[in-house]
């Protein structure tokens, strides 16, 4: 928020993340960079409200910023809903947890299918990123009382990822968006990856 309790506008995120895109040679000084930008203006100085679309039994993915370099979305989840088991083919998704909680779980490819290597909880506040070199994973909200909502960063954008089941065979997967820029589409929710 500026000083004065306005929010900031989202042009002005859009060009700082540009920014720090920019000014970073390696993978790791862009995420670092990325990472520190993400925890000091996602979670207090913008109002995401116009951007939270929820739908019974299901999750969205609500489009906010989308470029040539970056992609941000808002996901809106609704209580009890999941993902399936997917990978991120961009230099990796960070996740920061603006409401409610989601359990994370991450597997690894092992000869017999997909064997579960951790579980983590994301809760308002935090900040998680997955890469594919770290695996694959699974991302629900597990509450029966509370929805959820996070913000997702994707560096590059991406139009096709893979899903999996626990056997480790995978498709291809086109994800669809709920809304772009506050405006609900004609998207087909159930095949809204």
């Amino acid at each position: 928020m500026h000083d004065d309790g306005s929010f900031l506008p989202m042009k002005e995120f859009e060009t700082v993340l540009t920014e720090t895109i920019l000014c970073c040679e390696s993978v790791e000084e862009k995420r670092d960079a990325i990472k520190d930008q993400l925890i000091k203006h996602s979670l207090d100085k913008f109002n995401w409200d116009r951007y939270c679309f929820f739908e019974e039994g299901c999750y969205t993915r609500n489009a906010v910023l989308h470029n040539d370099l970056f992609t941000v979305l808002i996901l809106c989840w609704e209580k009890g809903c999941i993902t399936p088991i997917h990978n991120h083919p961009c230099d990796g998704c960070f996740i920061v947890g603006l409401n409610g909680a989601l359990e994370e779980k991450k597997y690894i490819t092992k000869e017999s299918g997909l064997e579960l290597s951790e579980r983590n909880y994301i809760k308002k506040g935090d900040i998680n990123w997955i890469h594919d070199s770290m695996g694959v994973h699974q991302v629900s909200n597990p509450s029966s009382t509370e929805r959820a909502v996070t913000l997702h960063f994707y560096h590059p954008p991406y139009n096709v990822c893979k899903g999996f089941n626990v056997r480790g065979q995978n498709w291809n997967c086109s994800p669809k968006y709920y809304s772009i820029n506050g405006v609900k589409t004609d998207n087909d929710l159930k095949s809204a990856f």
